[in-house]
């Protein structure tokens, strides 16, 4: 989506506006590992002033956020985000109307799924590919939010994230993808110490 050109539903009167976006992280953002915890703490302070409620994902590199409140409010918001240097590549994948808030004691809820259990969520998270879903997988997310939020923490209760360096995390995927591999690459590597104390042995 080009920044600036997403054509915002029409407000109902009394209603709550919502809208879910993807985005990247920057590589000067990966490295600060204060980016989580200083994201939720003016996230919580901005969104309690404006009254906006919502979430926020980030997994391999990736947000995805969803924000509820007042249509010119949620505007205003976007624009703001729009401009944040943390992250960039911003995509629009849905929004609408509701008739009130769903999150409404989450002015932020931040989950990082590298270091949280995922398994109250979809499948949807598994892989986290968000700039390749509709509306139909970002609605599902919200539906499978709805009931972590009901069901698993008291609505007063702040998830802080344990931010974690990009490289870190980067590692572990490509850990995760290739533990075949590098398991093997493992046994060769002792394999190779082995011969080689032998061979010092019988030297």
């Amino acid at each position: 989506m080009t920044r600036g050109k997403h054509r915002w539903s029409n407000p109902m009167s009394e209603s709550t506006h919502y809208l879910v976006y993807t985005s990247r992280i920057t590589p000067k953002a990966s490295f600060q590992t204060n980016t989580f915890t200083d994201i939720l703490a003016k996230s919580n302070h901005n969104n309690n002033m404006a009254n906006i409620s919502g979430f926020l994902f980030f997994k391999k590199g990736k947000f995805l956020q969803y924000i509820e409140g007042n249509h010119q409010a949620i505007i205003s918001l976007y624009e703001k985000l729009e401009q944040d240097k943390r992250h960039k590549a911003l995509k629009i994948i849905v929004s609408g109307t509701r008739p009130a808030p769903i999150f409404g004691q989450w002015a932020m809820h931040c989950i990082d799924l590298g270091n949280s259990e995922s398994g109250v969520f979809s499948e949807l998270v598994e892989d986290f590919a968000p700039y390749q879903w509709g509306a139909g997988e970002a609605l599902q997310l919200i539906s499978d939010m709805q009931r972590y939020y009901h069901q698993h923490h008291p609505a007063s209760e702040i998830f802080a994230p344990k931010p974690v360096p990009y490289w870190q995390m980067l590692g572990r995927a490509i850990a995760k993808r290739h533990r075949v591999f590098l398991l093997l690459e493992g046994l060769i590597v002792l394999l190779l110490m082995l011969s080689y104390m032998a061979w010092k042995l019988r030297g």
